[in-house]
């Protein structure tokens, strides 16, 4: 249950703290009093969009923090599924804060147990502990798209709708890939002649990663071939070998061979041997380099240098067509392979997919009718309970039913949604004698309101979560009718923490506990405090609700006859 909430600077509350009991708690005050802006903060926990609106004037952030204990089995057991754990004496904390100075006007942050957590989860966390019922969800009935959601949760088949969702999806991933193998077979052949091409004219070209700088090296070299010859040949011949045979090399050589006989005699002679010798290696090591640059001297450098142009330009022509660097080249040809084998092995892959999507389409079939048969042996029973509160709510006329068709194909074939093979719509005839229409275009404002509370009643502790907040349940709704809506919520209240935020005198005085919203004056500013109301305090607020200004003993005496029906109401629950 939500055992206490605080908030800070939202709107005209500038600093209440509500501490929640079980049962059934009722919110009353005046119009403008602030009891929106709980609601508002309430979901702000939930998740909902924060707006700049919200903030206290003057103030530099708003927040809202909820303790929750004596957390339920169900929503446990999800808590653990996200990795979210209450403390240690079982309670969770969860706080929204937000700021004017985001970079859309307003920022916020969430917390669980003290620690920042993305919005997605704190929102995932918040809805899990908080159902918020008002009176905008009214009109979610007049859209048939919801009704199979509370037939499943009445019928308990998240567990199987959740395995259906998977199978499902992978079903729909099969089939999206074999649309683009049939979207791509006109293209087919195009696309394989293209890419042999292309490969084709690479493998000519057998292209090396960096060749081209080294192309262009050798270019600048030929360029200045007789330099070239003539240089490199001396530094040859006068390094390492000439016709007379004397040469730096040899000197070197010489050298080495006199300073190694004067091992014993000059102690320095070896070392100076050795380092001798280490340059009569790099002497002949730039020698054989120089003789490289000579090239064959009986090459033509200008045909050479021809030769190198039109490879450079060859590989130039490459990069324009397939990529910025010849490794880009060389990756878009093996790119080539891989789509020529995948379009070459098309119709194999293609008929693989087929049998992959017809062995899903038969797992999620066989799941689709478990979740059909679920919501047939359902439905009935949805029926009788919902006739069964509308009828102590006043509507003993009234006829209600599930319809539930099986969706088909123009073939007869059996057709799949995210939601299963069935279509759900609930038909209700308000009058005696007249036939079953769907909700949207025979429910009046107030019906819809006791049907869902109807619904809310039987699905009472099926969804999981354990507190429940309802917005102004009363509207378009007076009297007796009420009186019996505030009964209702009272009993639905044993299983779990109900929250009702209303203007009915009926409402409230079947409440376990009653808080009293109100808005006073100090300091030239707007302030909203919340008092949780004695007896004495409550017979007047009754009383206020149903005389208005003008409070007398007739009232504040049928305020307590109130006050004691609904106590009355309370030992039978």
């Amino acid at each position: 249950m939500l055992q206490s909430l605080h908030i800070e600077n939202i709107a005209v509350i500038k600093d209440a703290e509500i501490e929640f009991a079980p049962g059934f708690t009722a919110l009353t005050g005046e119009t403008g009093a602030g009891k929106s802006m709980i609601i508002d903060g309430l979901n702000l926990l939930r998740g909902a969009r924060a707006s700049r609106d919200l903030i206290r004037t003057g103030a530099d952030r708003a927040s809202v923090t909820a303790m929750f204990v004596s957390l339920g089995k169900t929503v446990l057991e999800r808590l653990r599924e996200l990795d979210v754990h209450p403390d240690e004496e079982g309670c969770l904390f969860l706080s929204r804060y937000v700021y004017p100075d985001g970079p859309d006007g307003v920022r916020s942050q969430m917390k669980i147990g003290g620690f920042n957590v993305p919005t997605s989860l704190g929102r995932e966390v918040g809805r899990l502990l908080i159902d918020i019922h008002g009176q905008n969800d009214n009109l979610i009935l007049s859209d048939s798209s919801s009704h199979l959601s509370f037939l499943d949760e009445y019928a308990g088949n998240t567990g199987i709708c959740e395995e259906y969702s998977d199978v499902y999806g992978r079903m729909i991933s099969v089939a999206s890939r074999i649309k683009e193998l049939r979207a791509r077979e006109s293209q087919r052949e195009y696309e394989l002649e293209k890419a042999k091409k292309e490969n084709a004219e690479i493998s000519a070209a057998k292209p090396r990663p960096g060749e081209e700088e080294e192309l262009e090296k050798r270019a600048a070299v030929l360029k200045s071939g007789e330099l070239v010859q003539k240089s490199s040949s001396l530094v040859y011949k006068a390094l390492l070998s000439n016709e007379k045979g004397v040469t730096a090399s040899y000197l070197i050589e010489r050298a080495v061979s006199a300073l190694e006989s004067l091992e014993g005699v000059i102690p320095e002679a070896p070392e100076m041997a050795k380092k001798l010798s280490g340059i009569g290696y790099e002497i002949e090591d730039i020698a054989e380099r120089a003789k490289e640059w000579c090239g064959d001297p009986d090459a033509d450098p200008a045909q050479e240098l021809e030769a190198v142009g039109d490879r450079l330009q060859l590989l130039s022509n490459l990069r324009k067509k397939y990529g910025a660097t010849l490794a880009e080249v060389i990756e878009h040809a093996r790119k080539n392979s891989e789509l020529i084998g995948e379009l070459e092995n098309s119709e194999n892959l293609k008929n693989d997919l087929l049998g992959e999507y017809a062995r899903e389409r038969e797992k999620a079939v066989d799941i689709a009718k478990s979740i059909s048969r679920s919501r047939k042996e359902a439905a009935g029973k949805l029926r009788e309970e919902v006739l069964g509160v509308l009828s102590y709510l006043d509507m003993k006329n009234v006829d209600f039913s599930v319809s539930l068709k099986e969706t088909l194909h123009p073939d007869g074939q059996l057709r799949l949604s995210k939601t299963g093979c069935d279509d759900a719509e609930f038909l209700i005839s308000t009058n005696s004698g007249e036939p079953l229409m769907p909700l949207s275009k025979t429910a009046s404002g107030g019906e819809l309101a006791r049907i869902m509370l109807a619904l809310k009643s039987v699905l009472s502790g099926k969804a999981g979560t354990d507190t429940s907040v309802y917005d102004e349940i009363d509207s378009g709704i007076s009297g007796s009718t009420s009186q019996k809506i505030g009964f209702k919520l009272r009993e639905i209240s044993a299983g779990s923490q109900i929250i009702c935020v209303t203007h009915s005198a009926q409402i409230a005085s079947a409440a376990d506990m009653h808080c009293l919203i109100k808005k006073t004056e100090s300091d030239g500013r707007a302030h909203t405090t919340v008092t949780v109301l004695d007896d004495d305090s409550r017979a007047l607020e009754l009383a206020r609700i149903i005389g208005g200004v003008d409070i007398t003993e007739k009232t504040v005496s049928a305020a307590k006859e109130l006050l004691g029906q609904g106590r009355a109401a309370g030992t039978e629950r």
